[in-house]
């Protein structure tokens, strides 16, 4: 019984992590696209947040036309999502190059 305690608590430790990231994960994600211009008609392809040492990193993949988002957007979502989730924040942005071609019908 004690062996299950003793191994509870850390599993419990690492549940309650989890779901303080995906949570956070989610929150990051709500305010990029529903709440900034820069990224509201965007293809987001992937985020990512993880802590270190009390900051957190945000890792985004999106796919746009090339010159479409400029670092001095990324600087201001950044300062946004600080400002939002009280805390530091790096905020790397990948850009995909997208081209569209559209061939009318003859």
């Amino acid at each position: 019984m004690t062996t299950l305690v003793i191994l509870g608590i850390p599993l419990g430790l690492s549940f309650q992590d989890v779901l303080i990231r995906e949570q956070t994960r989610t929150q990051i994600n709500q305010l990029i696209r529903q709440q900034t211009l820069t990224f509201s008609d965007k293809d987001i392809r992937s985020l990512t947040v993880e802590r270190q040492r009390g900051k957190l990193l945000v890792d985004l993949e999106v796919s746009a036309a090339a010159g479409a988002i400029s670092e001095r957007q990324v600087g201001l979502v950044r300062d946004f999502l600080q400002t939002r989730m009280q805390r530091a924040i790096t905020l790397n942005v990948t850009v995909i190059p997208t081209e569209q071609f559209s061939v009318p019908a003859e």
